[in-house]
């Protein structure tokens, strides 16, 4: 009988035991997925700045109008607009997943406008324009595509922080829900252990005092 309720007691610990480890092993494996997917998307759009900002296509766009006999500057903004749209298109995918939905649409706008530009120079060169009104009528405003980027950051930022804070809410409720009832269980066990000890003790008073009649009957023939 001890045995049983030993094992069983034993089994029920260790279930509840489990549950924790279980809670905080998915606490920990779900805290790194949401890192990483801020990583992934914070490089995305390092890389994708990268391509786009003064050392890659806007620098390579400048220095193409700035000196048109240099045709490399032209094959490298054309490189740049196409590693940026490939960080384009891998920061929306990453985005959706944590947004549910992203579609940067200035960013693209930019990248087709910038492309654009950059076809036209070969045929603005010939013209014998001077490299004032070429710059001049092939001038763009990105900056709401730089307003946009810092606005998805942001939101990325925001919502990541606000799932981690409810992970680790609700992580927290279900962990101390375990744990109360685990220690409901605990009382049941010891109290259960106690009445069956006390069950036992008085089987054995009532053994004992039969015993002692049997004595003193025993005595009196």
């Amino acid at each position: 009988m001890y045995s049983k309720n030993s094992v069983l007691t034993a089994l029920l610990l260790l279930f509840f035991i489990t549950q924790e480890v279980l809670i905080a092993l998915y606490y920990v494996s779900k805290q790194k997925y949401m890192r990483g997917q801020r990583v992934s998307v914070y490089s995305a759009i390092i890389e994708m700045q990268s391509q786009i900002g003064y050392v890659g296509l806007i620098h390579n766009f400048k220095n193409a109008i700035l000196r048109p006999n240099e045709p490399h500057y032209w094959a490298d903004a054309f490189e740049n607009c196409r590693k940026a749209n490939i960080q384009l298109d891998k920061l929306e995918i990453k985005g959706a997943l944590i947004l549910r939905q992203l579609n940067m649409l200035a960013v693209r706008y930019m990248m087709v406008a910038y492309k654009e530009r950059v076809s036209l120079l070969p045929a603005l060169t010939e013209k014998n324009m001077s490299i004032s009104e070429v710059d001049n009528y092939l001038r763009y405003d990105d900056e709401p595509s730089h307003i946009e980027i810092k606005v998805v950051a942001d939101k990325v930022a925001i919502l990541l922080e606000d799932k981690m804070s409810d992970l680790l809410r609700n992580s927290l409720k279900s962990g101390f829900i375990v744990l109360v009832a685990l220690l409901l269980t605990l009382v049941v066990i010891i109290r259960f252990f106690f009445k069956d000890q006390q069950k036992v003790r008085a089987q054995s008073t009532m053994l004992n005092i039969k015993m002692e009649g049997h004595k003193v009957d025993m005595a009196r023939s």
